[in-house]
């Protein structure tokens, strides 16, 4: 369905909304070409672009990461030069959101934003939306496809990552900075984080019914899709550098771990992709951890990413989005009050549980600990 811009009345522009995957020809070998515009007019991001493919990327996200994931999507449509369509797999969008999310991107004839439906029988559908990543490599049309999840800094041009020469391989990704080798819930192995991808549609289609098959004997994973992926494909991985998944930088990066030595670390220095992993809000203990510091988490957290050298980058890119100014609002402040309301109150279940039960301190007084005084 197209639709008309009403910011500017003197200059229509299409937005290419709710398509349902199954209308899509996955078999195609060439880009759809939509014409679509989004903001202000930039003419010096309009470079002699007809000369350049078109990049096809795609992400997934759902209403508590719109804002996210339009610092994502603006930090592509800022770095990246040609023509662009980006595919924006709606795992639970308002309206609201979506119409963010586009205002939140700069005029550009050649780049194109597709919000894409998830049909009722798919891996996610029955696994929930974080295994959305899997249904997209099979329903995307085109052979070629750069995956970003939607926590994500763009800070250089991608078309190195597009041209990359997978030399066969299904998949390129970049070593997992934290855990390399895994970790105990999958064999071990060379592991990859899932975040940033590079994959050969096609190629990838023909693993799909290993890959469907070990999504659903993995539910559970603690990683979710990334497990069944890293196993689906491993020994068969083109092994990216760590600049265009740089992950962990200024916490976990730089901690000494005998299998994180042997990867390429220097290779983090002024990435080309910033992916904040991590949860959204610190957890308790390691914000006390007296040896893990700074604590990871993300810049929209309660807490921040204290010590990331790429945070207020993030916070930059944000104020070009609808977003801007969201940190001086009393909603805002609220919010992360309230989420460390949540995590303290999580924290003293922990410590009342752990005294009460594993240690049985104060279990004979029959006492809440919490009512004890300290004298």
């Amino acid at each position: 369905m197209l639709h008309q811009s009403p910011r500017n009345s003197s200059r229509t522009f299409q937005v290419v909304t709710s398509v349902p995957m199954s209308t899509l020809d996955t078999h195609a070998t060439t880009n759809i070409n939509i014409a679509s515009t989004h903001g202000p007019k930039d003419d010096s991001r309009r470079l002699d672009d007809t000369t350049l493919d078109t990049i096809n990327i795609a992400l997934a996200i759902d209403s508590g990461y719109a804002m996210p994931g339009a610092v994502t999507l603006r930090s592509i449509a800022d770095s990246v030069k040609g023509p662009v369509m980006i595919y924006v797999f709606d795992c639970g969008l308002r309206a609201e959101d979506k119409q963010k999310i586009e205002a939140s991107l700069p005029h550009r004839l050649d780049l194109t934003l597709v919000f894409m439906e998830l049909p009722s029988d798919t891996i996610a559908s029955k696994l929930g939306p974080r295994w959305t990543r899997i249904d997209m490599m099979k329903c995307l049309p085109g052979e070629r496809l750069i995956y970003l999840d939607a926590d994500i800094l763009v800070r250089k041009d991608l078309r190195d990552l597009w041209n990359t020469d997978l030399e066969g391989h299904p998949i390129a990704a970049a070593r997992d900075v934290v855990m390399p080798m895994g970790y105990a819930g999958v064999p071990r192995g060379e592991y990859f984080n899932s975040g940033v991808l590079l994959m050969d549609l096609v190629k990838v289609r023909t693993a799909f019914p290993e890959l469907e098959t070990l999504c659903f004997k993995m539910r559970n994973a603690r990683y979710w899709d990334q497990d069944p992926l890293n196993l689906c494909f491993r020994g068969d991985i083109l092994w990216l550098s760590l600049t265009w998944n740089a992950q962990v930088l200024g916490t976990t990066a730089e901690w000494y771990d005998e299998e994180r030595a042997k990867l390429s670390l220097e290779q983090l220095k002024d990435p080309a992709i910033v992916h904040f992993v991590g949860p959204t809000d610190p957890v308790f203990s390691m914000v006390l951890h007296p040896y893990w510091q700074p604590y990871c988490a993300k810049p929209w957290g309660c807490g921040g990413a204290p010590g990331h050298p790429y945070e207020r980058d993030w916070w930059d890119t944000l104020e070009k989005t609808v977003w801007k100014g969201c940190r001086e609002t009393s909603e805002w402040k609220e919010s992360c009050r309230k989420a460390k309301m949540k995590i303290l109150k999580k924290a003293e279940d922990e410590f009342i549980r752990r005294t009460t039960i594993e240690l049985g301190w104060c279990s004979e007084l029959h006492e809440d600990p919490r009512e004890l005084k300290i004298i």
